[in-house]
């Protein structure tokens, strides 16, 4: 019988944490990672059991704004109210991408406590401890000296763009509609007016082909915020950041905003609405109550709500000065976005969001109860591209169906010019588009498993599209790589479109970019070993097809290779019908449309 400790690891291991491991007895050991371990099995029900509480940890959160605190016995989303406005509806997403990892691990430890059956020490080495009793063994923190001297780009770039914004103040922008901006969300997107020739331009790749149209309307200007993005640094900085093609019909909120804090009248309203809350929440963390990390977690969020609040009275008075007709954006449930939603509500200004990825019962940003409905966190009106979305947004989540549309999604409009310069391959052409995710161990098996295949495969030719989150891709699928002693892969950091228009095949995990390969026609593979297809892509049968291991990609690559896929056209016009409305060329037009005849 063993009488070693039990061990649990949920984070990689040094390598003296393994050799002391592996120096004990009669040793059982769960593992939620991968890790390097001689001569020891693992049970593999953990990780088996984590999708269900991905599911429970998710319906937590959601329903925890509406849990009533032990203190107060009030609402969390009505203690987080002020004003009439619930400021919950900012940090749900936060609170579950920041935490989801804690919580995790206590729901894999208490379900592995529950098992054992002896007294055995348990060991644990994670980033965290819980509240199971056990020795942990967590990684020394690192303190980051360089953390204040990395704000200096920040304050360089808020600086210059707050004096550009002081001579951009005195242009006329009364009664007109507002497209929000985000300058520091740059790529290579193909110039829409080039009409099929490769010609790049560095910009948003959600809306750049909206607003470019929307910079020749005379009843539409931008609004420009700096928010400061993960990874700034003085290298990093762009010209684009301070001065682009929009800057001429541009309000730069950082002159605004600094203005306002001279202000005294202004100071004291953010001084209260601090108080509140801070107050509200101390109460709550002094009681022994049951869900701490989630209540520390909304206390560390203070500042950030602080400057929500900030931002939004500011946005508020402008709209009112300026007479805003409406105001547009995608990402319309990120706190700095929203912020300026809120604001638009407060002065009687419509709002409308549009859809810039997929949307899915498990999107954080998306996803309300009907007790969410009384506090109207949804944007006037809400743009889908097509039915599918819509649909999801009225019967998953609680958006009024009176206020979501379907008009198609703005990048489509390149379509019909990159068909009519289609490439031919010698080789099968391979785009694997990769993404983040939130376990480590899913993006490298498989990362692993593309790359051991394709080095088998002379007849094809693998591309990675990295998504635009993975600043890590190239030191990452260099390491991968190497770990596997292959030559790096090719990285493609071209237009996403115009890298669908020359590829025969597309691969991917769980991406926007699915629905995207079928409007060029194109194949798609579902590499899901898992069965997490939260899309629901893989119910077009001829037009995705799925892949759980490389013995089934295998079959697949062979059936393309020898033009025997069953490719069922009729299901990709279907698809197309449902995912993106229409691929004619008129999107934006029809969100111009939209945005005139929804307006005061």
């Amino acid at each position: 019988m063993p009488d070693g400790p039990n061990i649990v690891v949920t984070r990689p291991l040094s390598e003296s944490e393994c050799r002391y491991i592996e120096s004990l007895n009669h040793v059982s050991v769960f593992s939620s990672v991968k890790i390097n371990l001689k001569n020891y099995s693992f049970i593999d029900e953990i990780n088996k059991k984590s999708g269900g509480y991905i599911q429970d940890i998710f319906d937590e959160i959601i329903v925890f704004g509406h849990k009533k605190s032990d203190v107060q016995g009030i609402e969390w989303a009505e203690l987080l109210s002020f004003k009439n406005q619930s400021y919950w509806y900012y940090i749900r997403f936060t609170l579950f991408s920041k935490y989801y990892p804690h919580i995790l691990e206590n729901k894999i430890l208490h379900e592995l406590s529950s098992r054992l059956t002896n007294k055995r020490e348990l060991q644990v080495y994670s980033n965290f401890e819980h509240d199971i009793q056990a020795t942990y063994y967590t990684p020394d923190k690192i303190i980051d000296k360089g953390s204040h001297f990395k704000m200096f780009p920040f304050l360089i770039i808020f600086l210059i763009r707050l004096v550009i914004g002081f001579f951009l103040s005195f242009r006329k922008c009364k009664n007109k509609h507002v497209l929000f901006l985000e300058p520091y969300t740059l790529q290579k997107v193909l110039d829409l007016s080039s009409k099929g020739s490769n010609r790049f331009v560095l910009s948003d790749y959600y809306n750049e082909y909206l607003s470019d149209k929307c910079l020749h309307q005379n009843d539409f200007v931008f609004i420009s915020d700096f928010y400061f993005p993960k990874g700034i640094s003085f290298s990093s900085i762009k010209k684009q950041f301070f001065i682009n093609k929009y800057t001429s019909k541009s309000i730069y909120f950082e002159y605004h905003f600094a203005k306002a804090f001279f202000n005294p009248i202004f100071l004291l309203e953010i001084f209260r609405f601090r108080s509140c809350l801070k107050n509200g929440i101390s109460k709550e963390l002094s009681s022994n109550h049951s869900n701490k990390l989630l209540i520390g977690g909304i206390k560390s969020s203070i500042n950030l709500l602080t400057l929500m609040y900030a931002r939004e009275r500011v946005f508020e008075k402008l709209a009112k000065r300026y007479c805003f007709k409406s105001v547009t954006c995608h990402h319309e449930q990120v706190y700095h976005h929203l912020s300026f939603f809120y604001g638009a509500k407060k002065s009687k200004v419509p709002t409308i969001g549009f859809q810039h990825g997929i949307i899915h019962p498990r999107h954080m940003h998306y996803m309300y109860t009907a007790v969410d409905v009384k506090f109207d966190p949804f944007p006037d009106y809400m743009i889908t591209w097509g039915d599918y979305w819509k649909n999801i947004l009225i019967n998953k989540s609680s958006y009024p169906e009176s206020r979501v549309i379907s008009l198609g999604q703005i990048r489509t409009d390149i379509i019909p010019y990159l068909i009519n310069h289609k490439i031919v391959n010698e080789k099968l052409k391979v785009l694997y588009a990769s993404q983040p995710h939130y376990r480590a161990d899913v993006r490298d098996r498989i990362t692993k498993e593309l790359l051991l295949f394709f080095s088998n495969r002379t007849e094809c030719e693998l591309f990675i599209k990295p998504h635009p989150g993975e600043k890590d891709a190239h030191s990452y699928f260099h390491h991968i790589a190497k770990s596997l002693h292959l030559q790096s892969p090719v990285l493609t950091f071209d237009d996403l479109y115009l890298s669908l228009n020359s590829c025969d095949v597309l691969i991917t995990h769980n991406s926007t970019v699915t629905a995207e390969a079928i409007y060029f026609k194109k194949p798609v593979i579902l590499y899901d070993f898992e069965d997490s297809d939260v899309s629901g892509f893989s119910r077009f049968k001829g037009a995705v097809f799925t892949a759980d291991s490389p013995n089934k990609l295998n079959e697949i690559i062979s059936s393309i290779l020898n033009k025997t896929l069953p490719i069922d056209e009729a299901v990709q016009d279907d698809f197309i019908r449902q995912f993106c409305f229409a691929i004619d060329g008129n999107t934006c037009q029809r969100y111009i449309d939209f945005i005139r005849e929804k307006s005061k």
